[in-house]
């Protein structure tokens, strides 16, 4: 009888350790999924901020140079 209350004992104890381990998993899952979204946040952003100035470079190149118009279009 002592042997088989001594197995329940470990058989509990091994329970609340996976459970633990179970949770502690979910949580770092749960932080993993809010870093990736952070970082794709953080990437959209800098592409989005690099074709910004890319835009910006090409107008003002496109400002810099002569307006070329038809002969037509001076009478």
């Amino acid at each position: 009888m002592k042997q088989l209350e001594d197995e329940m004992k470990l058989l509990r104890w091994h329970k609340v350790a996976n459970e633990s381990a179970i949770q502690a998993a979910i949580i770092r899952t749960k932080n993993l999924k809010k870093k990736d979204k952070v970082l794709k946040a953080e990437t959209e952003n800098r592409e989005r901020e690099m074709h910004k100035a890319q835009i910006r470079r090409i107008i003002k190149e496109e400002m810099s140079k002569p307006l070329k118009v038809s002969f037509a279009f001076d009478l």
